[in-house]
This record gives C-alpha cells, structure tokens and sequence, in this order.
C-alpha cells in the first residue's frame, strides 16, 4: 500500500515496503531484533475490479521470498472509513519471519493495543534496554497511533505479535522456524487487515468496536416472533423504541451512560441456581460511567457474583424488579457478573406463621453409615 489520503493528508509515508523479512530463527522459542529486509521485485499481475457503485478492490498478485506467492486485495466499500486487506500467501520459506509494516504520516511518544478486555499503552522509541527488548509485544485485534486531531488505526484477525518504532506500525504474518516442526507454517494462509482513520481519539471512533466487526462479521439470524401476552405487550410499549424488538426477542438490552466502555462478554445457564442466567460485563476503555440494563429473562431477584458465583459487594448496583431495569456503576476495567432469577415465591400469612411455629429444620447428626 504506497497511499492513503485523508483530508489532503497522505497518511502512510512513501517509498516504504509494507510487508518484509526479518532475519532467520530456526527456533520457534527463538526471536531476535535483527534488521529486517524489504521485499524486493515487482509485482506480477494487477488488476482492478469494481462491484457496483459499493465496493471497489485492487487485486496484486506478487512473489516473495525464494518460493513464495503473495496475492493481496485491497478493498473500499462505500462510506467506509476503512481500507480492508485481504491477503493469501502460499508460503514456502524456511526459517523466515514475515511481517507487515504500516510507516504512518503521525507523531506520538506512545501507541495503543488491545487486549482481551482492554488495552495497553506502550512507548513508541527505544531509550531503555527494557523498552528496546519489546520490539515484539503480544496485543489483540488492533492498534493505534494517534496525535491530537488525526489517528490511524491498524486492524486484524487475530495476529498476536505487534510493535511500533517511531512512527512505523507492525504485524508479525507468518514464521517458518525448523524446530520444533520442520513443517510450521509452511503452506497456505489467508488473513485479514485494514487501515482505519479517524480524528485522534482512538475510543470515540470506536477502533474496538471496529476491530470486532473485522474479525467476527456479524450473523444473520431469523428470529420468529414469540406471541406476547397483553401484560407482556403493554410493558414493551412503555419502553423506547431502540429497546423493543417487535419482530423477534432478545435476552437484555443495555445502554451505557458517561465515558465507560462496556462489552457484554458472557451471558450463560447459572451453575449454582436453577433457572437463573448469569450476565457478565466488562470496561474495555478506561473509563468510568454506568450500565443500564434491561432483562427480558427472568429477573426477579438480581445479584452480583463473583466468577465462581459466590454473592459479591458491588458498589453501585441497583435493581428495580418491577421494571426488570438494573443499574450499574463501572470503574476502569472493571469486570462485573450478574445472576439473574425468577423472585422467591411469596408466602401466604398462614404459611409463614406455620414456619415460624415449626421453627428451623432439623439436620440429622448422625455420622457416616458403617
């Protein structure tokens, strides 16, 4: 890729080579911070293909490496802010380290990666030995480089290995070490990744949210729509519209007030209570705000757990059981799980005298049977 334009602003620097070799590592446990190599020659064959007015793709089709086949797609789809690559690479190299190197037009003293319910900030220079000895660092989907009014933002689907020296971010493609497996990596591989821009701030772009939809496109699903009864009816008239799905039903829904971040992580069976549901949040962003969440399940009585489902001390939390809304307050990188059930049955004014009278259950003290 030699050109991105945003605002009149070239994005990514020219004469730079995306994608390189890096040194030799016969060992999988083994990775140094050796110079790295830019590939070489012209590519093969270009073309280019437009699918209607939503979609144009530039196809390149190049060798790499000594035996090797690079084939690239890149991709625009209409009012999108992003660049999808699309690459297959039919690799046959021994002991060669592959990565994707993006050289932005940005300056910044740090960079941003996520990670599995969160992030992490990281330097983008090398003053130290601790910082020079993370030229690789693990992350997950997605990384950032961003000064204050422009950002760029790079995308994956589900590469590990990542770095940014300066201003040149990179991603770690492929490895063929010949110990322990002679075989590693060799073959074919397809992967996704796409260059996003935005205004500088990487949260209120939703990079993130960005990054999940790369890696995991989302689902159509037919949902039948559940014949309500009137009760059932009249309370979901009473909600907004964005939370009400008249043509088919969904768990809970859940709106987010101030600056917090929150993903719905889990929502599963409960292991300790029959019938109840256990919904687990988590803060991504480092941000404080608060939760609403609205249960279309049974929630009559709603507690916080921990992970283990033992009752929890949660600050913050309320639940109006007449409505079915909870409330919670997060904090940065909070994870939070909720149990909801069905309410208690009550009991009638006789049967609570008549368990008063009869006092606690009797347990029997009698030890094992010989």
């Amino acid at each position: 890729m030699r050109s991105t334009i945003r605002h009149g602003r070239e994005v990514l620097a020219r004469n730079e080579s995306a994608f390189n070799h890096a040194g030799t590592f016969p060992d999988a446990v083994e990775l140094f911070n050796e110079g790295a190599a830019p590939v070489e020659g012209r590519a093969a064959a270009i073309r280019t293909e437009s699918r209607g007015p939503w979609r144009g793709e530039v196809h390149v089709d190049r060798p790499i490496g000594a035996a090797s086949r690079l084939r690239l797609t890149y991709r625009l789809d209409a009012g999108s802010r992003r660049v999808d690559v699309l690459a297959e690479v039919e690799w046959h190299e021994d002991a060669t380290f592959l990565r994707a190197l993006f050289p932005c037009d940005v300056r910044a003293r740090h960079w941003t990666s996520g990670i599995q319910l969160g992030c992490l900030e990281r330097p983008c220079h090398a003053n130290t030995s601790w910082e020079a000895a993370r030229f690789e660092v693990p992350g997950h989907l997605w990384m950032d480089l961003s000064e204050p009014g422009f950002g760029v933002a790079i995308l994956d689907d589900g590469k590990i290995g990542r770095s940014c020296h300066d201003s040149t971010l990179g991603l770690s493609l492929l490895r063929s070490p010949r110990f322990p497996d002679p075989q590693a990596d060799r073959g074919t591989h397809r992967f996704r990744m796409s260059v996003l821009l935005h205004d500088g701030d990487w949260r209120r772009a939703g990079v993130d949210a960005q990054a999940e939809q790369l890696s995991r496109p989302p689902l159509l699903v037919e949902v039948p729509a559940r014949p309500a009864g009137a009760r059932t009816r009249a309370a979901a008239a009473a909600r907004p519209a964005a939370r009400r799905l008249d043509a088919g039903w969904a768990p809970v829904w859940l709106e987010v007030e101030g600056a917090a971040g929150v993903e719905l992580t889990a929502l599963l069976p409960s292991d300790e209570v029959p019938g109840a549901s256990v919904l687990r949040l988590a803060e991504t962003r480092g941000g404080r705000g608060h939760a609403v969440i609205g249960w279309n399940l049974p929630a009559g009585t709603v507690t916080p757990v921990d992970l283990l489902e033992r009752p929890a001390a949660l600050d913050g939390f309320r639940h109006d059981a007449a409505s079915g809304v909870s409330v919670v307050e997060l904090r940065p990188f909070q994870v939070v799980s909720l149990r909801a059930g069905p309410a208690a049955p009550r009991l009638s004014a006789g049967a609570r005298s008549r368990r008063a009278q009869d006092g606690p259950p009797v347990r029997s003290r009698r030890g094992p049977r010989r």
